[in-house]
């Protein structure tokens, strides 16, 4: 039920932000680039997390801050990799493969 709540509650939250920024924040160049990164900084958050939960030492200096920053940097070299790249990587992959884009069998039918 908890975290049904925590669905809804940001949910409504991420609606009403972007009505009131919808035309404000839409050409800021740093949040179309953080936005366009934010599959990868959910994919690898939490595996990059635990990583350096588990190799940091629990003395270290601001630990919460590498943790936070790890993190983050992690999910947006992920992006640049793959995520930034996936038109060109998508091309390269269907030329060497011999492949071209079809229809699914069962759609033509």
């Amino acid at each position: 039920m908890w975290n049904a709540l925590i669905g809804v509650f940001t949910a409504m939250h991420l609606l009403g932000v972007s009505r009131i920024a919808a035309h404000s924040v839409r050409d800021i160049l740093w949040v179309r680039w953080m936005a366009g990164a934010s599959f990868s900084i959910y994919v690898t958050h939490y595996p990059a997390l635990h990583l350096l939960d588990a190799a940091l030492p629990e003395t270290a200096i601001a630990r919460d801050a590498l943790l936070l920053f790890g993190a983050l940097g992690t999910g947006l070299a992920f992006a640049q990799i793959f995520e930034r790249r996936i038109g060109p990587l998508r091309a390269g992959l269907l030329r060497l493969g011999g492949l071209r884009k079809t229809r699914h069998p069962v759609a033509a039918e």
